[in-house]
């Protein structure tokens, strides 16, 4: 399995995002993946961590292509789907973008280097080595005006395979599964990968099931302060209560 790491540097503005005292809660999903064998597999991946970040760091897709072209497409809440062979990414059920929507580029897509980004910034990185934050002074139209910038460091590990549970995980804790084992879907055998927005019934039962045993699990315990994940398809209905804790990273 190829295990490779990827360090991204952003720059960010300052802006107020929504968060609670407890912190982010991790965001799982639902997925569906088409294989290019025809079968199709449905479970859930890990969407972003949870924890005291001004802003979700997620998990993703780096492409390359040939050593001078690589895409890098991130989880958000513009994010639905991508066919990693076309070269497309469907930003919804019905609207579709990418680099692989003009004929010219058809051709680049015979056999890209696929690999699923696991965001490990906050897991194996401390935070606050995670961000530098600049603060200078500056004149404008004869006032000073104070200029914050935050830049921040995303380190990924380059995996080979999604990881994918085939049920509900229960057992959660800093981002991670105690017990549960993923399935490991290989990256290449991958024709379409979705975060679904309308889970069937089988998935919702699965996760009020989980949630109940959570609350029950962890309710005597005063100092325990992580909240039950937050699942994508719940986010997506309240797209912009949340649209500034998911950026639209466009690499």
């Amino acid at each position: 399995m190829a295990r490779k790491l990827i360090s991204l540097f952003l720059l960010l503005l300052f802006a107020p995002v929504i968060s609670s005292a407890d912190g982010l809660s991790d965001v799982l999903s639902v997925c569906k993946i088409e294989l290019r064998d025809g079968r199709t597999i449905e479970g859930v991946v890990w969407v972003a961590q949870g924890g005291y970040n001004r802003y979700y760091d997620t998990n993703g897709f780096y492409i390359r292509l040939n050593p001078k072209t690589e895409k890098i497409v991130l989880f958000n809440t513009d994010f639905y789907a991508i066919q990693p062979y076309k070269g497309i990414v469907e930003l919804s059920p019905t609207e579709k973008s990418g680099w692989g929507l003009s004929a010219k580029k058809k051709d680049w897509f015979e056999n890209p280097r696929i690999y699923y980004l696991h965001d490990i910034t906050s897991e194996r990185y401390q935070t606050a080595n995670a961000t530098e934050l600049t603060v200078t002074a500056d004149t404008l139209d004869s006032s000073i005006v104070l200029k914050r910038d935050i830049v921040h460091h995303n380190v990924y590990e380059l995996l080979d395979y999604i990881p994918v549970f085939t049920e509900v995980p229960r057992d959660l804790y800093l981002g991670q599964v105690i017990s549960l084992q993923p399935l490991r879907v290989s990256t290449k055998d991958v024709e379409r990968f979705e975060l679904v927005l309308e889970p069937s019934q089988k998935w919702l039962d699965q996760i009020a099931s989980a949630a109940a045993e959570w609350t029950r699990k962890h309710q005597l315990e005063e100092n325990f302060e992580v909240p039950f994940p937050t699942w994508f398809h719940q986010i997506m209905k309240e797209k912009e209560k949340y649209k500034d804790l998911f950026k639209p990273w466009d690499f």
